[in-house]
């Protein structure tokens, strides 16, 4: 089921006219701004899109991906993108995380992902769409539903 998590979450954007898309097998990693180097640009705790790291949310998106665009990775949850990597293509993501949680948590490799990009009313004159999710009546494990927005 957990499997399927990523293409329900995408085609429940398509049903509710989101501006969202679906990469299979993205290619996902993990940065560690707290260690600097290649990881970020001093200010290391301050993202490129100038608001604080937030473990557990930032993520580091390719150029063409706006930011504020919340990102659903399977088996990790939602991030938004709030930062960018210069080795970082559209279809990767690199998921901010803590120095003892790197490589920990097992996330870098290939996984399905959505991006619900902003819609800001420009392609239809309309507010934002907002979703809801209605994952209990999916029957989602708990855990996926502990990462729904």
């Amino acid at each position: 089921m957990s499997q399927l998590i990523a293409l329900v979450i995408y085609l429940l954007c398509v049903a509710n006219g989101a501006n969202c898309l679906f990469v299979k097998d993205a290619r996902i990693t993990e940065y560690v701004p707290e260690l600097g180097g290649h990881n970020c640009a001093d200010p290391c705790d301050m993202t490129a899109f100038m608001t604080p790291v937030i473990y557990g949310e930032t993520a580091a998106c390719g150029p063409t991906i706006p930011y504020g665009t919340r990102v659903f990775i399977q088996g990790v949850g939602w991030r938004t993108c709030q930062d960018r990597g210069g080795a970082i293509d559209d279809d990767e993501v690199d998921v901010a995380v803590r120095p003892a949680e790197y490589l920990r948590l097992g996330i870098n490799g290939y996984r399905d992902v959505v991006w619900l990009l902003p819609d800001h009313g420009e392609r239809s004159g309309q507010p934002p769409v907002q979703l809801q999710f209605g994952c209990n009546a999916l029957h989602c494990p708990q855990d996926e539903i502990d990462m729904l927005p």
